[in-house]
């Protein structure tokens, strides 16, 4: 299952109802805010939690997968993903 159907899965689970661009953007903070907290290793400062930033600008299992923050600031890459409209819906390419 790729990342983005794991997470509309799990949201669904949770909340009854597909998830919108609002929530994707939360959930992927949370990827991102954890992903810091845990490369501290329970040191928590400013420079700590930064310096943790810095170390590995990307991170894994967004809802689109891997998201990369370039080293001079600014938005993070994200893969862009193709969809296809059927009448059954939208299908990725």
């Amino acid at each position: 299952m790729d990342v983005s159907k794991y997470f509309e899965t799990l949201f669904k689970k949770k909340y009854g109802t597909k998830p919108n661009s609002e929530s994707a953007g939360g959930y992927d903070l949370g990827i991102v805010t954890g992903t810091v907290i845990q490369r501290a290793n329970g040191k928590y400062s400013k420079e700590s939690l930064v310096k943790a930033f810095h170390s590995n600008r990307c991170f894994e299992k967004t809802t689109v997968g891997k998201v990369c923050f370039p080293e001079k600031g600014g938005h993070a890459s994200k893969p862009i993903i193709f969809m296809h409209l059927t009448k059954s819906g939208l299908k990725q390419l």
